[in-house]
């Protein structure tokens, strides 16, 4: 499993969006609609994670919540066949 700090949207990104709507999950249609922006200010970020193979295998970000001066965790998704490995924990 490899994570790494996305500076876009990685073009399979749709793939694991098909994925994450036949699970019932929409959240990252959202990111496909709001694309890159929100993870573009200083202390956000957008990962990828990738199989050994090079699959996308999930995705997540951090933003900056100005109301509660917090990080805010969101778009995250991990597919079934990865979950219970680290993924999101990394």
């Amino acid at each position: 499993m490899r994570l790494s700090r996305l500076a876009a949207l990685p073009p399979d990104l749709v793939v694991l969006d098909s994925a994450a709507r036949a699970e019932g999950f929409g959240m990252l249609g959202t990111l496909l609609a709001e694309g890159f922006a929100p993870f573009t200010p200083p202390g956000c970020a957008l990962f990828a994670a990738r199989d050994d193979a090079g699959a996308l295998v999930g995705i997540g970000g951090i933003t900056r919540d100005p109301v509660a001066e917090a990080l805010r965790m969101g778009r995250f998704y991990v597919r079934p066949q990865a979950r219970r490995l680290g993924v999101g924990r990394a």
